[in-house]
C-alpha cells in the first residue's frame, strides 16, 4: 500500500490548518499576510503531490506536478519577502527592483515547468513518482534561484538573530533560522542532491517545510510576534507597575514577581522565584511567618502595614504594604498577591515636615524670650530695639509662609500620584471596553451592572420592553436562557459559586438568524470571600463552528463530485450490513470503472475530464434509491452501495440500468462524448463480510468486465481471485522489468512471395523473467496497456529495435527496414511523433529503415487523431503497415484517406484458407481491394505450403493473375533472437 499519498494529505491539512490560525490572529498585519503566502505555497505543493503520487499514469503525474509547481516556484521568494518585513529591512524592499524580482523569476519558471522544460520526466518507484531532471538550463536556473534566495533568508535571520538585545526576540530569530535551516537542507537533499547522484525517491520537500512552518506559527502563538492580545496588555501592565507585586504560595514561598521588585531590591527574578519571601524582608518588621501572618490568612486582607525590605546590599527601604489572600473554590487559601509601596519619599516628606514644624516652634519661642529680654533693655535703654524686633518677627512670618507653600507643594505631589492611579485603572478599563469577547459583571440579584461594547452590539437588535431599553440594569435572565445554563430559576438569588468554562449555547438573534456562543463564568467575591456577583463571558464562535462543519465534510465527501468518499461509504456500508443481518437481505457492491477515459483526458484536457465526472456523479445518483449509496474511489472509480436486494435478478435491473445511464451522450464544451463503464459486482454476504473484502472481489470482477470489452456487468466468481493474483504478480513485476534488463527482442522475417527472399523483420517483445520463464505477449500486453506502463515498453522496443537495424545495416551494407508494432494507448500519446522521430535521428537510420504496425481496430477507435499521427509520420518518411485487417470494424472511406503502405491480413483468414470457402473469399476481396488502392498486401502466418500455394494462385474472375506481395509464418521462420536473425541474413546473403 502507497503511504506516502497519505503522508502529503497530511501535511496539507496542517498547512491549512497554520493558515486559517494566521489569518485570525490578525489578517491586517502585513508580516500576518505574507506568512499566509508562504505557508499556501507548501499547502499547494503538498495538495498537488496528494494526487500525482496516488495516480499511476505518467500524464497525470506530470499535470499535477504542473500545478505543485506554482507551490514549489514561488515559495523561496516569499520566503525571502518574509525574512526582509521578519527582519525590518525596509530599504531593500523599497528597491525598484525587489518586487519584480519576487514575482519575474517564479512567474517564468512555473511558465516553463509547463512547458515541460523543468521536469518533464518521472520514473514510477514503489512510493510513487521520481522526478528525473534534465541537465538543461532552465533545471539549473531553479537551482541557482532557490539557494540563493534560501541562503539570504536564513543570513538576513542569522544576523538578526546576533544583533537583537532583547531575549524574546534572540528566541523567536533562533527557532525560525533552525527550523527554516533544517527544511532547507533536508528538502535540498531528498529533493536536489539524491536525485542528482542517481537516487530514485519520491519528493518529501514540501512534507519536511513543516517542520518550518510550525516554526514560525510556533513563534507567533508562544511570543506573539505577530498581534498584541488583551493578554499581553494585562501583563504589560503588571509589569510596568511603579508598586513592587509579588505572589506567594501559603508555605511563604515566591511564586513570582514583576520588574518593580528587581529594580528596588537589585535581585533578579531567577534569584528571588521559589525563595521563602522572608529574603525581601528584614526580620524585625516581616508579618510573614509569624501570628500576624496566621491573621491574614484568616482574615483574607491587609492594608497598610509597614514593612522593610532588605536589598541585596543589606540596605532597608521601608514600604506600606497591602496584601489579599487567593482562595480555591472551597474557600481555602491557595497564595497570597502583595503589593509594597516604597514609602522613602513619603517618609521624607513626613520629616521634614516634622523638622520645620519644630523649627519653626523653637523659633517662635526663642523669638519670644529673645524679645521679652529686649523689651526689657530697651525700656531701660531706648526704643528703637523695639522696632529692630518687630523687623525680625515680620522675617520669619515669611520664612513660615515659604516652608508652608513646600507643605502644599508636597501635598498636590501626593494627589498627582493618587491620578496616576485612577489613569492606571481607567487604561485597564478601556483594555476591557475594546475585547472583541462579550463581557458582562451581574449582581446576586440577576441584574447587570457592567458591560463592554461588544455585549452591547450582541444584544442591540433583541427586541425588549421600555425598561430594558439600556442594557446595565437589564436581568440577564431576559436575555439568556439562564435555567438551561446555570439552573436557576427567578425572582430569587443569582449566585453563581463553581465556575463554567466554554458552555455552548445558540442565541437567537431574529426569527431566522441565530449565533453560537460559548460561555464562561466565574464568581467574584467581595473582601471578606463572599460571592458578591458573577463575571460572565461569551465568545462568538460561528467562525468555528463553520470551519468544523467544513473539515466533517472534507473528510467524508470527494471535493470534485460532493460524492461521498470512502470513509463515509464505509460507514454506510456497515450500517446496510447491520440492517441485512436483523432483516435477511442481502447487499451488492457495483465498483464502475470508466472505459478509455484516460484517453478522454489525453485529448480533451483535464478540466473536460473533470466535467464527465461531475455529470456521470449526478446521473448516477439519480438512478439510485433514497436508501443507496453511490460514492466516488478516486479517478474514474465509482462504487454503488445498493441495499435491501432480495435476489441476482434486482442486481440485474439496476446493473442494466446504469449500462443504460451511459448510453446518452453527454456534452462538453459543446462536443458530445461517447462514454462507457466496466462493472464489477460482489454481494454481501456470499462474497465476503466487511467493505474491504467486497471491494476487493468488485474489483476482480471489473477487471473480467473489462476483459471482454467493457461496456458490461460481471458478478464475482470465486476462481476470479486466483486469475487476479497473476494479474497482480504481472503487474508488480511489470514496473521495474525495463530498469532490469528483463525484455529481449524476437524477430520474423518477412519475404516477397515469389523469390522468397527476407525483406524486413518485425520486432515481438518477450518477457524473460527470473522467476516465471518467458511470459509471452498476450499475458503482459493487455496489462501495460490498462496501467499505462506500454508507454515506456513501447519507447523501449522502438529504441531497441531501431539500434540492432542500424547494427545490421552496418554489418551487411545496405540492411533490411525493421518493423514495431503501435499500441492504442501510444496511439493518445501527444508526444508519440516527436519521440519517433528523436529515436531515428539519435541511431542513426533513414526514415524509411523503420515501419510501424497500427492494428486496425486501434487506428478506427479515434480515426481524426489516427489520420492526424499517420500522415505526420508518412510525411518524414516512415512505412505504416494496418495490421489485423479485416478483424476491425475498418471503414473503406477511412482506409482510401490513410496513408498506409501495406495491409497486413489478420492470420485467422490465412488459417482456413485452404478449407473455408468463405476464409478464401475474404481474403481474394482484400488483396483486390488493396490492388485497387494501389496498396501492397501481407499474410500473416502461413504455416504450411498448401497456403503459400493458394495465395500464389489467387485469380481474378477475368482470369487475370493476383497474388500477396509479402507472407510472414512458421513456414519461413518462428521469431528468433537478434543472433540468431542475423544468420538467417548471412546465410541469404551468402546464397
Amino acid at each position: 500500500m502507497n503511504f506516502l499519498p497519505f503522508a502529503y494529505f497530511f501535511a496539507f491539512i496542517i498547512y491549512l490548518w497554520l493558515i486559517i490560525f494566521v489569518l485570525t490572529r490578525n489578517p491586517k498585519a502585513k508580516l500576518n499576510r505574507i506568512c499566509t503566502l508562504l505557508i499556501s505555497s507548501f499547502g499547494i505543493w503538498a495538495f498537488a503531490y496528494i494526487l500525482k503520487n496516488n495516480t499511476s499514469l505518467h500524464n497525470e503525474a506530470m499535470f499535477w506536478d504542473n500545478i505543485s509547481s506554482f507551490g514549489w516556484c514561488s515559495f523561496p521568494g516569499f520566503a525571502l519577502w518574509f525574512t526582509l518585513v521578519l527582519t525590518k529591512r525596509e530599504k531593500i524592499q523599497k528597491k525598484w527592483f525587489f518586487y519584480p524580482l519576487l514575482l519575474f523569476i517564479p512567474s517564468i519558471l512555473i511558465y516553463q515547468q509547463w512547458n515541460g522544460n523543468l521536469i518533464s520526466r518521472y520514473q514510477k518507484i514503489t512510493g510513487g513518482w521520481a522526478d528525473v531532471w534534465a541537465p538543461t538550463f532552465w533545471p539549473y536556473l531553479f537551482y541557482i534561484y532557490y539557494i540563493l534566495f534560501m541562503v539570504l533568508s536564513l543570513s538576513f535571520i542569522l544576523d538578526f538573530w546576533k544583533k537583537v538585545k532583547k531575549p524574546d526576540e534572540k528566541k523567536q530569530a533562533r527557532i525560525i533560522f533552525i527550523t527554516s535551516l533544517i527544511s532547507f537542507v533536508c528538502g535540498s537533499v531528498t529533493d536536489v542532491l539524491l536525485p542528482r547522484l542517481g537516487y530514485s525517491i519520491p519528493s518529501l520537500a514540501s512534507i519536511i517545510t513543516l517542520v518550518w512552518a510550525i516554526g514560525i506559527v510556533y513563534v507567533i502563538t508562544k511570543y506573539r510576534l505577530m498581534t498584541i492580545t488583551v493578554a499581553l496588555v494585562s501583563s504589560e501592565i503588571i509589569s510596568t507597575m511603579p508598586d513592587t507585586l509579588f505572589l506567594i504560595l501559603p508555605d511563604t514561598s515566591i511564586v513570582d514577581i514583576n520588574n518593580a521588585v528587581c529594580t528596588l531590591t537589585g535581585y533578579t527574578r531567577e534569584e528571588l522565584i521559589g525563595k521563602p519571601v522572608e529574603v525581601l524582608f528584614t526580620r524585625e518588621s516581616s508579618l510573614f511567618g509569624g501570628a500576624e501572618f496566621e491573621k491574614l490568612l484568616n482574615e483574607g486582607m491587609v492594608k497598610d502595614y509597614s514593612m522593610s525590605y532588605r536589598t541585596k546590599n543589606n540596605k532597608h527601604i521601608p514600604i506600606s504594604f497591602s496584601g489579599s489572600v487567593v482562595q480555591d473554590r472551597k474557600g481555602k487559601a491557595i497564595g497570597i498577591v502583595g503589593i509594597g509601596r516604597d514609602m522613602r519619599e513619603m517618609l521624607s516628606l513626613q520629616q521634614r515636615e516634622r523638622e520645620l514644624y519644630i523649627a519653626a516652634e523653637k523659633a517662635r519661642r526663642k523669638t519670644l524670650e529673645d524679645a521679652q529680654a529686649e523689651l526689657e533693655r530697651m525700656v531701660a535703654k531706648r526704643t528703637s530695639t523695639l522696632e529692630k524686633m518687630h523687623l525680625a518677627s515680620l522675617n520669619i512670618m515669611e520664612d513660615l509662609d515659604m516652608r508652608k507653600k513646600e507643605l502644599e507643594k508636597a501635598y498636590d505631589e501626593l494627589d498627582e500620584a493618587r491620578m496616576n492611579l485612577e489613569n492606571s485603572n481607567s487604561f485597564i478599563e478601556s483594555v476591557i471596553g475594546s475585547m472583541t469577547d462579550c463581557f458582562a459583571v451581574i449582581d446576586t440579584g440577576g441584574k447587570i451592572i457592567k458591560v463592554n461594547l461588544a455585549f452591547i452590539n450582541l444584544f442591540i437588535n433583541k427586541e425588549v420592553t421600555d425598561d430594558m431599553k439600556q442594557i446595565p440594569g437589564t436581568g440577564i435572565a431576559d436575555l439568556l436562557p439562564v435555567e438551561n445554563i446555570f439552573g436557576k430559576r427567578f425572582p430569587g438569588e443569582f449566585i453563581i459559586d463553581t465556575p463554567i468554562s466554554n458552555f455552548e449555547i445558540n442565541y437567537q438573534l431574529n426569527e431566522e438568524k441565530s449565533v453560537p456562543l460559548s460561555l464562561s463564568a466565574a464568581p467574584v467575591f467581595d473582601a471578606k470571600s463572599g460571592i458578591s456577583g458573577t463575571v460572565i463571558i461569551l465568545r462568538d464562535i460561528s467562525l468555528q463552528k463553520e470551519t468544523e462543519k467544513s473539515l466533517r465534510y472534507l473528510a467524508s465527501h470527494d471535493i470534485l463530485t460532493g460524492l461521498p468518499n470512502r470513509n463515509l461509504l464505509n460507514d454506510h456500508v456497515s450500517q446496510a450490513i447491520s440492517r441485512a443481518n436483523r432483516f435477511d437481505y442481502f447487499i451488492a457492491i457495483l465498483l464502475l470503472d470508466l472505459d478509455r477515459f484516460k484517453e478522454i483526458n489525453d485529448t480533451l484536457g483535464h478540466q473536460a475530464g473533470d466535467c464527465l465526472l461531475q455529470e456521470i456523479a449526478s446521473r448516477l445518483k439519480n438512478c439510485l434509491r433514497k436508501y443507496d449509496t453511490v460514492a466516488r474511489m478516486g479517478g474514474d472509480e465509482f462504487v454503488l452501495a445498493v441495499a435491501e436486494m432480495k435476489d441476482n435478478n434486482d442486481i440485474v435491473v439496476i446493473a442494466n440500468r446504469i449500462l443504460k445511464v451511459f448510453e446518452r451522450p453527454i456534452l462538453i464544451n459543446d462536443e458530445k462524448i461517447h462514454i462507457t463503464t466496466s462493472i464489477g459486482v460482489s454481494c454481501y454476504p456470499n462474497d465476503g463480510n466487511n467493505i474491504e473484502i467486497l471491494l476487493k472481489n468488485a474489483d476482480i470482477a471489473m477487471y473480467s468486465a473489462k476483459k471482454l470489452g467493457g461496456n458490461v456487468f460481471c458478478f464475482f466468481k470465486s476462481d476470479m481471485s486466483k486469475i487476479s493474483e497473476e494479474t497482480l504478480i504481472i503487474k508488480n513485476n511489470l514496473i521495474n522489468a525495463i530498469e532490469k534488463n528483463e525484455f529481449i527482442l524476437y524477430y520474423q522475417p518477412l519475404v516477397e512471395i515469389d523469390s522468397g527472399k527476407i525483406i524486413s523483420a518485425e520486432a515481438l517483445i518477450r518477457w524473460k523473467h527470473p522467476k516465471l520463464g518467458l511470459v509471452k505477449p498476450l499475458h503482459f500486453i493487455p496489462i501495460a496497456e490498462v496501467t499505462g506502463l506500454i508507454i515506456p515498453i513501447g519507447e523501449w522496443v522502438l529504441r531497441t529495435s531501431c539500434t540492432q537495424c542500424k547494427a545490421w545495416k552496418e554489418e551487411g551494407g545496405s540492411g533490411i527496414p525493421v518493423s514495431v508494432n503501435i499500441s492504442t494507448r501510444q496511439l493518445y500519446d501527444t508526444h508519440l511523433v516527436n519521440k519517433i522521430i528523436e529515436i531515428v535521428q539519435v541511431c542513426g537510420l533513414s526514415p524509411e529503415d523503420l515501419i510501424l504496425e497500427i492494428t486496425e481496430s486501434s487506428a478506427m477507435q479515434n480515426i481524426e487523431n489516427s489520420i492526424q499521427i499517420i500522415k505526420r509520420l508518412h510525411n518524414y518518411g516512415i512505412q505504416i503497415f494496418l495490421d489485423d485487417f479485416g478483424s476491425g470494424y475498418s471503414s473503406l472511406n477511412w482506409l482510401k484517406v490513410l496513408p498506409v503502405q501495406a495491409l497486413k491480413i489478420d492470420r485467422f483468414f490465412i488459417q482456413h484458407i485452404v478449407n473455408d470457402p468463405f476464409d478464401a473469399a475474404i481474403v481474394k476481396a482484400i488483396i483486390s481491394m488493396a490492388h485497387s488502392l494501389k496498396i501492397k498486401v501481407i499474410a500473416e502466418g502461413v504455416e504450411n505450403i498448401e497456403q503459400l500455394n493458394f495465395l500464389k494462385s489467387i485469380e481474378y474472375p477475368t482470369n487475370k493473375m493476383i497474388k500477396c506481395n509479402e507472407v510472414q509464418g512458421y513456414l519461413f521462420s518462428k521469431p528468433v533472437s537478434a543472433d540468431a536473425f542475423t544468420k538467417l541474413l548471412r546465410s541469404q546473403q551468402e546464397s
